[in-house]
Order: structure tokens, then sequence, then C-alpha cells
């Protein structure tokens, strides 16, 4: 991981005038003189150059904060430009804070910094200090191939650790190449795909537990053709999952346009389609799925007709028992809305023709119980259309202990 180290300017020297704060105390008082640096890292980037120039850190607008040990004493100042460059104080212990002014997050745009040090006054003595402040929040890219922007008529990231701290890039953001930063925590990336040619959906989520401040994490996007036809998956390759992470969406086949030169009718007749199908991507058969931390969970379903009921039963010793979760109507999910929301990713499902449902958040949670070596985990999915069809299929995940 290269990093390059950039110090900014001392700025106690540019301010103007010697102003002072005297604060009475039968036990004396000392003087602070108090420097701020930047010390700038540049984010771990693998596949994409930094621009030319080094970002230019103006530490006069930092806010800074200083309180005593013992609670007596506390002052900020919205900027350090407007802080005194001699400020006396009562003798004791402090902390100096100080933060650029985004705050603890910024969103999109630039890094945060901030610093924190302890220090001490004498009586009538003159006490330097220099704080340095460094990057404090975590940034994101997206670099997407030419071939992973034509294979999809739209797709939707969004980087998550909670409902507050996250941030989402449209097709027209990745486009731009926009960067996101946020504050550092253990972070979650879900991608939503929409395929050019037949509009299916699939969705995929990994979850990156090792956030670091300073930290560049480039998630490399890119379509590859399968040979499939009809099935639509996002998949990661886990070797890359450190600060650079590839995201494969495979590709499909072209689907044939109708009225080709052969013009012949079959012998027999086609047999009608379903009133209503139910594929659980990469895994057509609905084959009992080990269940592991990071999992693709998706399952498409067509209703022509429209949606009229869906419910969920749940038989795991785990999610029953722990979490009371053993029914959920997905279409009236009462106290149970944040699982259910959890599964459909803000769609609608009532008279709805196709939805995604994603399970790859949910059936991983099961593994953080310690369940039983070699138990089963069955999500039997019940559904009926308006025109009174019905289908029902299980989905069986089992727990195998390492």
């Amino acid at each position: 991981m290269k990093k390059t180290i950039i110090t900014i300017m001392a700025v106690a020297a540019v301010l103007t005038g010697c102003k002072k704060e005297h604060i009475a105390n039968e036990g004396g008082t000392g003087t602070l003189s108090l420097s701020v640096t930047g010390n700038s890292q540049e984010f771990t980037d693998v596949n994409v150059k930094a621009g030319e120039g080094e970002p230019t850190i103006d530490v006069n607008t930092f806010k800074v904060k200083i309180t005593s040990k013992d609670g007596s004493y506390s002052r900020e100042w919205e900027a350090f430009s407007e802080m005194e460059s001699m400020l006396e104080l009562s003798a004791g212990e402090y902390t100096v804070t100080a933060t650029s002014p985004q705050g603890a997050e910024s969103k999109w745009g630039e890094p945060v910094y901030s610093g924190s040090k302890d220090f001490a006054v004498a009586i009538g003595s003159v006490s330097n200090v220099e704080l340095v402040c460094s990057i404090s929040n975590m940034k994101i890219s997206l670099r997407p191939t030419e071939r992973f922007m034509s294979e999809l008529s739209d797709v939707e990231v969004t980087v998550f650790s909670d409902v507050s701290n996250s941030i989402t890039w449209t097709k027209a953001d990745i486009e731009a190449s926009n960067s996101g930063f946020l504050s550092v925590a253990p972070f979650e990336v879900y991608v939503t795909g929409y395929r050019a040619l037949s509009g299916k959906t699939a969705t995929y989520t990994i979850k990156m537990a090792d956030a670091a401040a300073g930290n560049h994490y480039i998630f490399n996007l890119d379509a590859i053709t399968t040979g499939e036809l009809g099935d639509f998956q996002i998949t990661i390759d886990d070797s890359l999952v450190d600060s650079n992470v590839d995201i494969d969406v495979p590709g499909f086949e072209e689907i044939p346009v109708p009225g080709g030169d052969d013009s012949e009718e079959p012998s027999d007749p086609e047999p009608e389609d379903p009133a209503i199908t139910m594929e659980w991507v990469g895994n057509n058969d609905f084959a009992v799925m080990p269940i592991s931390n990071v999992m693709s969970v998706v399952i498409n379903i067509d209703a022509p007709a429209g949606i009229k009921t869906f419910v969920v039963d749940i038989d795991s010793d785990v999610l029953n028992d722990t979490l009371g979760l053993t029914t959920l109507d997905l279409i009236n999910p009462g106290d149970m809305a944040s699982i259910a929301e959890l599964i459909l990713k803000g769609q609608t499902l009532l008279n709805a023709t196709s939805v995604t449902l994603d399970l790859s958040s949910l059936v991983p949670m099961i593994a953080g119980f310690t369940p039983e070596d070699g138990s089963l985990h069955t999500f039997k999915l019940s559904m009926s259309d308006n025109d009174g069809n019905t289908l029902e299929k299980s989905a069986v995940f089992s727990y195998n202990a390492e």
C-alpha cells in the first residue's frame, strides 16, 4: 500500500496579532502555542492513478476544541483562524481536537481530516503543541468496463453501514467516476442490475468487515458471457476482497429475434407457459445450499396476472426461537416490516407481475447464532396470483460447522 505524506503549513505563523485569553486560577497560568498540520495519506488506488497535483488542505478552516481533563474548561472555535495564537490557560492537563469542516462523513466530495492530542500546561511556561490531523474516513470507487455498462440498461449500487451512513451510485454516477467518502465502519455493498435485453433483475450483496481509515475500496464491475440464456447473476471474485474487489455480472447469449428465415411451424405445439414461475438464480433445481457468511440467494418471480398473496413459512430453530420468526407475510408484514424490507429492497409486492426476493442478507444471519452442525433451515415460499393460480417452493439451507 503506497502512501505519500504531505506536510501542510503550521498556521500559527500566519495568524495575525498575538491575542490572549486570561483565565484566573490560584494555581497560576501558562500559555499554549498551538499549530495544526495535515498529514494527508494518498488513498490506496490499485487500478486508477491519482490525479495531477496534491490535495490542498486549508487547516485554517478546521474546527478546534480544547477541554480540560478535570472538566473545568471547554471551548470551541468554528475555525482555527479564529483562535488566539497564544492562549493563556490555567495550569493543568488538556485535550485538543481538530476536525475538517465537513464533519464526520462527507458523502460525495472529499476526505475528512481529524486529530486529537493530550497536552499539559505548566505555570509560567509556553506549551508548544503540534496537532497532526489525518484522514479519518474511507473512500469508495466503482470502476466499470464498457462491457458492463452496455450489458445493463440500468444499475444501482448502494454502500451502507447503517441508515444514516450510506451512499448510492446511479448509472450516471458510475459513468462519471464519482467517488464516495464515508465514516469508517464495517459496511455492505448492494448491487442491483437490470439486463438490457430482457429486463431481468439480479442483486448481490457483499460485506466488508475490515474497514479502515484512509483505505480506498475499489469495486471493479464487469460483465461476462456465460452462454446461458435467461439467467442473470452477479458474482464477486473473492481473491481480491481487500481493497480491490472484482464484481462480475455474467452476460447472456443474444435473444433470437422473432420471424427469422425458418418459417416452418413446429410439428408439436409449444407447451403453455406456467401462470407463475419462481427461479432461484444459479440454483434452478432448488437444491440444498450450504450457509456461508457471504452468499447470493436471489429468487426471481414472474406472475403475469399480478401477485395476490405471498407468505414465507420458516422452519429454523435459531430464527424461530431466537428471533421469533416463523411466518412472514411479505404483503402485510406487520411487526416484521424490517425483515420484509430486507428481502424486498423497496419493491411493492401486491399486484406486481415481476419481483425479486433477496435472502442474501437474512440467511447468513443463521450462522451467527451457532446452530447445530448439519441442521437444515427451510424457507417455504407460498404465493397466489389474481387469477387464482398458486405456487409453492422451498429454499433449504444447511449449516455445516467448520
